[in-house]
């Protein structure tokens, strides 16, 4: 009878063992919305060089996919940063450099009217194509370069992706510094 309790205590003490290794151990199956996410910051990442996601740019990125019209699929690039931002960037850029931080989702074509344009909703059949949303982004950024003459760079980027109504979406916030180019 000793030699059953102690085969039982032990038997008990390896399910235990195998439970709280099991409940410790990592989810080997990454969501689709990490999936996503890890996709495009590995875009972004291609595109600037920049090496990390910033903590507190993907949560800035994060709160943007909060404010799309799911209805519509569409964003208002206005929401994209504070008024007091931008006028404050507005004053340093009159000095001849100042710094930005923006958040947007990908845009689907980059087609904007009115500071609304249509997200990039990501499935299974455009994942890896993230690229474009990205690339449409970086474009937004060099036709403002053309159009006020002046260089940006971008420092930092925080890259987020976040599921919505069955419906999965990314976001970039990024902190860029404008400077003046020379007149010549």
């Amino acid at each position: 009878m000793k030699m059953l309790k102690k085969m039982a205590a032990l038997l008990l003490a390896g399910v235990m063992a195998m439970a709280l290794l099991t409940a410790c151990g990592e989810d080997s199956a990454p969501s689709f919305a990490q999936k996503t996410e890890d996709a495009a910051f590995g875009a972004m990442k291609q595109a600037t060089g920049i090496q990390v996601n910033d903590a507190d740019l993907k949560k800035l990125a994060e709160s943007k996919i909060d404010l799309i019209d799911t209805e519509k699929g569409t964003f208002d690039s206005r929401k994209s940063y504070s008024v007091e931002d931008y006028k404050k960037f507005q004053q340093d850029i009159s000095t001849g450099k100042g710094s930005m931080t923006m958040a947007l989702p990908l845009m689907k074509d980059g087609k904007m009217q009115n500071g609304i344009y249509e997200v990039m909703e990501i499935t299974a059949d455009n994942i890896g194509s993230l690229n474009q949303g990205t690339d449409t982004m970086q474009d937004l950024l060099d036709g403002m370069a053309s159009a006020y003459g002046v260089s940006v760079k971008i420092t930092k980027i925080g890259v987020a992706a976040k599921t919505v109504n069955g419906k999965t979406y990314a976001a970039v916030a990024m902190t860029y510094e404008v400077t003046a180019k020379p007149q010549q």
